[in-house]
């Protein structure tokens, strides 16, 4: 986050940044698609993230109650919209049990999945900037909330790219190195399997949000969120030889 070049001493909101943002991540990842490249950006993220919910930010009227009644409404809001969706009852019962999963994280966490979060958080709130740094921006709806929230929308959008250029390999060692660098400085660590509800959800967010984008390919959101809610089983092992 660029830090701020004057604050207003009449206008005590209103704070002046020297930011000169190039792009954001997709359009770099766009002409820099290499996976070492993708592994080393997605981990900065991670650190970077993991700073912004260990901050000491504080906004008035933040209460565990109401935070829950929010995930709550997004949760709902996105079952509907799923309903309305052409791709049957079987993605749909995928997700409720998803969801969930964050209701019940929620309830037994109480505040430790809590925290300042940016609110909004994916690729296109990720900016490289003319000095050859990575930059957060848009904090219009950062809140006190759960960390998921911020953690599901970095990955959803790196599930999507690595989706779109035929890549999983790229997706799950940049995940790793997205979420063994949060972990190693955040306040309360994130596993991957409690992640995957959360990409889903942010998933679903922007599914609703394409059909006001000409740009967003819709086909390629249920993709990916068919892709996270499917839960691969495993391989049994073979028995020892007598």
């Amino acid at each position: 986050m660029p830090r701020p070049v004057a604050l207003l001493a009449g206008e005590l909101r209103l704070v002046l940044y020297d930011f000169d943002p190039w792009m954001n991540l997709c359009e770099f990842f766009t002409h820099h698609g290499r996976i070492k490249t993708l592994r080393r950006i997605a981990a900065r993220v991670g650190l970077g993230l993991a700073k912004l919910h260990c901050s000491q930010v504080g906004f008035r009227g933040a209460e565990v109650d109401f935070v829950r009644e929010e995930l709550r409404t997004m949760v709902v809001r996105s079952e509907n919209y799923l309903h309305t969706l052409a791709c049957g009852p079987d993605l749909v019962n995928r997700f409720h049990v998803a969801a969930q999963r964050i209701e019940s994280r929620a309830a037994f966490d109480r505040e430790r999945t809590l925290s300042p979060i940016h609110g909004a958080l994916g690729w296109d709130c990720i900016h490289y900037g003319v000095d050859g740094r990575f930059y957060l921006y848009r904090f219009e709806t950062c809140r006190w909330s759960d960390l998921g929230l911020d953690l599901g929308g970095f990955a959803a959008d790196l599930l999507c790219f690595t989706l779109a250029s035929y890549n999983e390999e790229a997706y799950r060692i940049s995940l790793d190195a997205f979420l063994e660098e949060y972990n190693s400085e955040a306040a309360r660590p994130m596993d991957k399997g409690d992640l995957l509800p959360y990409i889903a959800l942010a998933l679903v967010e922007r599914l609703r949000r394409a059909e006001a984008s000409a740009k967003a390919d819709a086909g390629q959101l249920l993709a990916a969120l068919d892709a996270v809610l499917t839960v691969r089983p495993s391989v049994p092992e073979r028995a020892a030889p007598h």
